[in-house]
């Protein structure tokens, strides 16, 4: 019988590849045990790892169809109950319906609310705390978000002047907040869910609490008019009431900021929730669901397929837009997120066809560091070997400079190797970034940490991080971790790899951004995290990890770096 449900379970999978960036040895960079440097670089595909568990959970959407998942598999009359109870046949509803554009193709557009209550009603004041746009394209195989800020400045229907577009969710609902994005960004909405953050705590909670990666310190004190939070930087398992915080901390960030860290928080709910919810945790997601979501769709079908397609989503098909305004802060006036119509065109067109605009996919490519020989003529005068050989000398000056390059807007720094050399025995072999963005320094506040993650064998895994502020974007922050946790769900199903010599550099790429650069030395995990932004170019992020080196060597740039990035943006 078990063998059965396992076949039953591989038969359901869809199968997926990852393409991999592989990078052979020959001359002209060194790795850490000074082991030769890799020359070629070839582009194949390997299987993907499958999934232990087909639940997809993307944000609300993800929960929703986590109910279509859950049909397949023969929980339908719980699944035709809570259908009942988040599509429900009352005044909200049927009004939101009332707007909603259908769908004349495959593509489909959801809103996604977020809210205080699972359910508006009129004159509850409940201002939509977050608004998440999703495009799904099953024919491009790819999920585009936008994350529109809670203060832009629009005009809402039925009333006057301008107002912040969280206010259109107060005043009248998700129908009113339907009818807003359409008319001041253009994008007709097919589907709506209106989500509760109970039920964001209830999700994470059921699954065990929810790792990633906090860029920093937050905190904020009870007493202070703000949402209380309290986390310390690296990488580690937040609980739903942290998670919550973490996602809606906006206090010294801005909604740019604060949007594409949501959008970070979604991404690690959809990898880790496939690979932690079961059978026995279903009747509490049912529950969490049906207590907390809203929404107009009520086809099994339309569930069922929604949640096929975003369970056979690579790693690398979602990609982040966020709405691109200015600020206006004008004394004695609300503050506002201001888009001009053009921002909201630019910013439309990059989500609704995210490809046309996507930075550099890994396509085949292969480069080489060998010179060309140097061939002479017969009968060739002497002078003229002669200059033939100094043009090869030349020529082969030139590529070694090129192997050696530093990627543009790297600097070498000692700074990071004084700080952690500061931290004493850590539990781990510590390596030091020779390297730096050029515009972020070492945080003020927690520059480097030395923790534990919860688990084990000896109750805890040794971490450290170092925190590096970007200064010319306010709330941007990327870091270095290093960790003994044996399987980070970070790590896990990299979207390519590069062979460096005896490292193996895993990529991880989210849409047009490099987010993660890791790989696995002396028993431990090493990456570099970007900022929520992705203010870090793929060179960039390259070559911090690669120059991540002992401390007892010196503070140099690695050789053969130009080599290793040769073809990143």
């Amino acid at each position: 019988m078990a063998g059965s449900r396992a076949h039953r379970r591989q038969a359901l999978r869809p199968h997926r590849a990852v393409i991999c960036l592989v990078v052979t040895t020959v001359p002209g960079i060194s790795g850490e045990d000074g082991g030769a440097p890799p020359s070629k670089v070839r582009y194949f595909k390997t299987p993907r790892k499958r999934r232990r568990w087909p639940w997809v959970l993307f944000y609300t959407v993800w929960a929703v169809v986590g109910v279509g998942a859950a049909l397949v598999w023969g929980v339908d009359r719980a699944a035709q109950h809570v259908i009942d109870q988040i599509s429900p046949n009352n005044a909200s509803n049927k009004a939101a319906k009332s707007v909603l554009v259908r769908a004349t193709g495959p593509d489909t557009t959801f809103i996604i609310l977020g809210s205080d209550h699972r359910t508006w009603v009129p004159g509850s004041e409940t201002l939509s705390d977050s608004m998440v746009l999703v495009h799904m394209s099953p024919q491009q195989n790819l999920v585009s978000i936008m994350s529109v800020p809670r203060d832009l400045q629009v005009t809402i229907p039925g009333y006057q002047g301008v107002q912040k577009i969280n206010a259109a969710f107060a005043l009248g609902g998700p129908k009113l907040s339907i009818q807003t994005v359409e008319q001041n960004l253009g994008v007709p909405i097919n589907h709506y869910v209106d989500v509760g953050f109970q039920g964001f705590f209830q999700i994470v909670q059921n699954m065990g609490g929810l790792y990633t990666q906090v860029d920093r310190r937050y905190y904020n004190p009870l007493g202070t008019g703000y949402s209380p939070i309290d986390l310390q930087p690296g990488y580690q398992i937040l609980n739903g009431n942290q998670a919550l915080a973490f996602a809606r901390f906006r206090h010294t960030d801005t909604d740019i900021v604060r949007a594409a860290r949501q959008q970070q928080i979604i991404l690690d709910l959809k990898h880790q929730a496939s690979a932690k919810l079961g059978f026995s945790d279903i009747p509490g997601l049912l529950t969490a669901i049906e207590n907390s979501i809203q929404t107009d769709v009520h086809s099994f079908s339309e569930l069922i397929n929604i949640g096929q397609f975003l369970l056979g989503l690579p790693h690398g098909r979602i990609f982040h837009t966020t709405l691109q305004v200015g600020f206006s802060n004008v004394p004695g006036q609300p503050s506002y997120d201001v888009a001009s119509p053009q921002q909201i065109q630019s910013s439309v067109y990059a989500f609704l066809h995210p490809l046309a605009v996507a930075g550099r996919q890994f396509t085949t490519k292969t480069v080489t560091n060998h010179p060309a020989p140097v061939t002479t003529t017969p009968g060739a005068s002497a002078s003229t070997a002669a200059t033939a050989k100094a043009k090869a000398k030349a020529k082969a000056a030139a590529a070694l400079a090129a192997a050696n390059k530093i990627p543009s807007g790297l600097v070498v720094d000692s700074a990071p190797a004084a700080a952690l050399k500061g931290l004493g025995r850590v539990g781990l072999p510590l390596l030091v970034p020779s390297l730096r963005n050029a515009n972020s320094q070492l945080d003020s506040v927690v520059p480097v940490r030395a923790y534990t993650i919860p688990g084990g064998p000896s109750g805890g895994w040794p971490s450290v991080v170092e925190v590096f502020a970007n200064g010319q974007q306010a709330g941007s922050y990327y870091d270095v971790q290093e960790t003994r946790l044996s399987s980070p769900p970070v790590m896990q199903s990299p979207t390519s790899k590069i062979y460096a010599g005896p490292r193996t550099y895993d990529l991880f790429q989210d849409g047009s951004v490099l987010r993660y650069v890791g790989f696995w030395q002396n028993h431990t995990w090493y990456w570099i995290s970007n900022t929520f932004s992705g203010a870090l170019t793929p060179a960039q992020m390259v070559g911090i990890a690669a120059s991540l080196q002992p401390s007892t060597r010196p503070v140099a740039a690695p050789k053969g770096l130009g080599l290793l990035t040769h073809g990143l943006a």
